[in-house]
């Protein structure tokens, strides 16, 4: 068996045997977590793309290999300001799925953390955004007149 099998049953094996375990191991991680505060951190920064990815998986179905191909389509810009993005966002449709996680169908596009935000406190909607635009141009207008 070639080093890399190995790995793979490894890998197989813990997963089973968390699967059987799952709550006891989330207390003992947490535990783990709390008691050593450094390590953690340490752990998390060098893992930072990883978790995102898992945590991108476990919200929106989406895979490491489907997010890069959704990135890569928008050439790695933002959907809505097309900068570069440093810290890509998924978006999604909020009123498809309740509750944190998504179907996976109802993904839009990524976009900046800034913008997916902006959409995000305006809660999707078209009509409190388009009279933000109304709004700011109305502003724009009588820039440096006051009442």
């Amino acid at each position: 068996m070639t080093p890399e099998e190995k790995k793979e049953r490894a890998r197989i094996a813990n997963r089973k045997f968390y699967e059987r375990h799952k709550e006891a191991e989330k207390i003992r991680s947490k535990a783990w977590r709390l008691a050593n505060p450094d390590k953690y951190k340490i752990w998390a920064e060098k893992n930072k793309e990883n978790r995102r990815a898992a945590n991108r998986k476990y919200e929106y179905g989406l895979l490491p290999e489907e997010f890069d191909a959704r990135l890569s389509f928008q050439e790695g810009k933002c959907g809505i300001c097309g900068i570069v993005m440093i810290r890509p966002d998924v978006d999604h449709d909020h009123s498809c799925c309740t509750g944190r996680k998504s179907c996976g169908k109802c993904i839009r596009g990524i976009l900046c953390h800034k913008c997916n935000t902006i959409i995000g406190l305006a809660q999707d909607s078209i009509d409190l955004l388009e009279r933000a635009i109304q709004y700011l141009k109305r502003h724009k207008e009588s820039n440096g007149r006051h009442a």
